[in-house]
Order: structure tokens, then C-alpha cells, then sequence
């Protein structure tokens, strides 16, 4: 029998979604080992803070703002509660814009339970399975965003 997630077809996705995280070493590991190898299968372009920042000149809040804007939807990392993560999905909320949150405690992510859904980091492979899940659901959504 199919799933959901196995009927979904990379191929047809264009959409790119913003990756807010802190860039010390535990958050970019999540990153590295969980989000962009799953972004990658499923075919969804991603783009970070961290990669463009360095374009921003100055005006780093704009820059973000608009890589924000640009994308259909925010996956970020709040593990370590960075302050500049929390503003990323603030302005992913301000927009109307779909938030997942990644975490490896409750404690990271307390003040957002029930305003976004959170994947736990550990077990890895588990949380892969969840954002693949959450994918699917964005595909499937009335309004399809990735």
C-alpha cells in the first residue's frame, strides 16, 4: 500500500523553504544530518541566514526579512532558544508564513507548544520520518505550499 508520503513526487516541487537556525555546532548538525538530506529526497530548495548574510551589507532585518517573505514556509532549529531564530519565526508568523520547529529538548521550544508543530531531533532517523511526514502534508494541504 502507498503513503501519502510515497505518492508525492519531487519532481514537480518549486517552492523553496527558509531554514532558520543557530550557527553553532549542535543546530548546524541538525541541519546537515537531518533537514537538508531530507529537503534534498524530496526535492525542495532551501535557503538560510547564513548563506546570504554576507549580501546584506548593513541591513541584515531586511535581508532576512525578504529571504523570509520569498519562501512558502520556515523550518527552524530552536534548540539552544537562539534570540535570532525566535525572530526569524516571528517574522515567518508576522507573514502568514507555515513554521516547523526542531528541537532536541521541550524546554526549547516551550513557549511555541501548541502555536507550531515540533519534531524532537532524537532518534535522527525518527525525525527525518517527521519532516518527510510534514512535507507531505504541506503537498497535500488545500493550498499546497511546497
Amino acid at each position: 500500500m502507498t503513503s501519502a508520503i510515497d505518492a508525492v513526487n519531487p519532481a514537480t516541487v518549486t517552492a523553496k523553504l527558509f531554514i532558520a537556525y543557530s550557527f553553532r555546532s549542535e543546530a548546524q548538525a541538525v541541519v546537515d544530518e537531518i533537514i537538508r538530506p531530507v529537503l534534498d529526497e524530496q526535492g525542495v530548495r532551501c535557503v538560510t541566514g547564513r548563506e546570504h548574510a554576507a549580501a546584506a551589507d548593513d541591513d541584515v532585518v531586511s535581508a532576512l526579512s525578504g529571504m523570509i517573505a520569498d519562501c512558502s514556509a520556515l523550518i527552524a532549529v530552536v534548540t539552544g532558544r537562539n534570540p535570532n531564530v525566535f525572530f526569524e519565526i516571528g517574522v515567518a508568523s508576522a507573514l502568514s508564513k507555515p513554521c516547523l520547529l526542531l528541537a532536541s529538548r521541550a524546554s526549547d521550544a516551550a513557549m511555541l507548544k501548541g502555536a507550531y508543530p515540533i519534531i524532537a531531533i532524537v532518534p535522527p532517523l525518527r525525525a527525518k520520518e517527521e519532516l518527510k511526514r510534514h512535507i507531505a502534508l504541506w503537498r497535500l494541504a488545500k493550498n499546497p505550499i511546497i
